[in-house]
């Protein structure tokens, strides 16, 4: 998670995550989905900048399916950013990655 700077991680176990439930108005599904997702750009997100680079996309790159050689995805990376309107340098921002999942 991200800390401001000199904080101690908390003891505490992690909250768990619930699974996305069926859709509708008894499920909330959409608002599970939405949690999850942000929870896990957030696992994904090591520098807390609000954006993925390399190779914390590469995470969910892999996550996703992805099963190139990181030459391959040296390659596909700035072709992503590219096609997502950003620049290498500053990786895919928390909205771009919602897109994707």
């Amino acid at each position: 998670p991200c800390l401001p700077a000199g904080a101690a991680e908390p003891e505490a176990a992690a909250p768990a995550m619930t699974v996305p439930g069926p859709e509708g108005p008894e499920g909330g599904g959409a608002r599970d989905r939405a949690a999850l997702k942000k929870a896990l750009f957030k696992l994904w997100d090591k520098d807390c900048d609000g954006a993925l680079k390399k190779q914390e996309l590469l995470q969910l790159a892999r996550a996703t399916g992805f099963e190139g050689t990181e030459q391959e995805w040296e390659d596909e990376y700035p072709a992503m950013c590219a096609e997502k309107g950003c620049t290498p340098e500053a990786g895919l921002p928390e909205q771009a990655v919602m897109a994707l999942l």
